[in-house]
């Protein structure tokens, strides 16, 4: 199902009330199907600079996907998909898709997919803004949109290349996608070379990216240049470091000036017990949330590390803070980390367990889940577990609020006829 459109997002669904599945996989044809009725439906109505975002309730969902193997790991494709809501209104996407390699060394993708949506007239949406000179509200308007894409690579031994132009149309959206914004023409450019060494540094990479993105009045509202190295080196340490340049973006009518960012990052895994790596990043970004959008120092980092004690028992600890504030007077427009412990446990060769508690300042809630899987051989799995969020019900009391809570069960056999 993955499409350079994002034209199906399976987790669109958010809570089935039942869902049936079906897949076909031959020597040259692939056939999915999949019908779903979905009790809390995202409705997301994207948009030049945002995005909105609603529930519109019940719905019913169909995904359906056809594969034509051509050989040479070509293909081509088509998608479909449908939502149908109680309340009143649909929405459906019809794609084509191809990926063809060509001349040993060339892979070419396209993708032109179209969107028809009828609107309900129930408002589910609280906004007046508007787009193509139609509403973002809920009120029985009706229109089409269109995606496309076209994405030409090469790559050789120690090179690589490639070109993307990518138009999304003001009026497109994907309603069992994740589309969050339209209304841009995207060109992108990038190079790469690689170098091989037997010394310490095995491998060293240079990359090069430039993207330029207007909007369908042809007016350019991003310029972005990206140079990054990448090392490889024989004591299991690798490593990136980036710099990102954008001389100019506009966002809501107003033009802003140059933004850099520079980012550094490495993974160190010195045996099968341990494992870690870390990301800091730092450098300018807009502040898009507050009334009136400004440039600001941004700050972020993340920590992550995995403990393996034995073959059955691993625990990983995440840390992810991220911030941004005024240039001038050092406020904070936002500012926050999320923390997250995972604990993973082998029963034997078919039964395992995961656990995984999570705090998140951004949402301020504590997330837990539990998963116990069975898989007793390759053609059986076995899903069942449970999701809960937790609030605290005041900044000034200690207790955690349950305020959602779900437990799932999935069973997926695959069956193979003889032939």
């Amino acid at each position: 199902l993955k499409s350079d459109t994002q034209t199906v997002y399976t987790r669109s669904i958010t809570n089935p009330l039942g869902a049936v599945k079906y897949i076909n996989q031959g020597k040259n044809n692939t056939i999915y199907l999949l019908q779903a009725t979905d009790t809390d439906s995202p409705y997301l109505a994207a948009g030049q600079y945002r995005s909105f975002k609603g529930n519109a309730g019940k719905s019913k969902v169909t995904i359906g996907r056809v594969k034509r193997n051509l050989g040479n790991k070509s293909h081509v494709g088509l998608i479909a998909t449908n939502r149908d809501y109680q309340v009143g209104g649909s929405g459906s996407v019809v794609e084509f898709d191809s990926l063809i390699n060509f001349l040993d060394d060339y892979i070419l993708d396209l993708n032109y997919a179209r969107s028809d949506t009828q609107e309900s007239n129930i408002n589910f949406i609280e906004t007046d803004d508007t787009f193509a000179g139609r509403t973002y509200a809920m009120d029985g308007e009706s229109f089409s949109g269109i995606a496309k894409n076209i994405r030409l690579r090469r790559a050789v031994d120690r090179s690589y290349a490639g070109i993307r132009f990518k138009d999304v149309s003001p009026t497109y959206r994907a309603h069992v996608g994740f589309v969050g914004r339209n209304d841009y023409k995207s060109r992108n450019y990038w190079y790469g070379r690689t170098y091989r060494s037997q010394g310490t540094l095995r491998k060293i990479t240079f990359h090069w990216n430039n993207r330029n993105r207007l909007n369908f009045r042809n007016e350019k509202t991003q310029e972005f240049y990206q140079f990054k190295i990448e090392l490889e080196t024989n004591f299991n340490f690798t490593g990136a470091i980036e710099w990102q340049h954008e001389p100019s973006e506009k966002f809501n009518g107003i033009q802003y000036g140059e933004q850099k960012d520079y980012e550094m990052s490495g993974q160190y895994h010195p045996s099968e017990r341990f494992f870690t790596s870390f990301e800091i990043e730092k450098g300018e970004s807009i502040a898009y949330r507050i009334e009136k959008p400004v440039i600001g120092d941004s700050t972020e980092y993340n920590l992550y590390n995995v403990f393996r004690f034995s073959d059955n028992f691993k625990i990983s600890l995440g840390h992810r803070y991220s911030e941004l504030k005024n240039k001038v007077t050092g406020e904070k427009f936002y500012a926050g980390e999320i923390n997250r412990l995972e604990l993973d446990y082998q029963i034997d060769g078919a039964l395992s367990t995961r656990t995984i508690i999570e705090k998140n300042d951004f949402s301020d809630d504590y997330y837990l889940e539990a998963l116990i899987q069975w898989k007793p051989n390759p053609y059986t799995i076995l899903y069942a577990g449970g999701t809960q969020f937790y609030e605290e019900p005041n900044p000034f009391s200690d207790n955690l609020r349950l305020e959602t809570s779900q437990i799932y069960l999935k069973y997926q056999y695959f069956y193979q006829p003889n032939s």
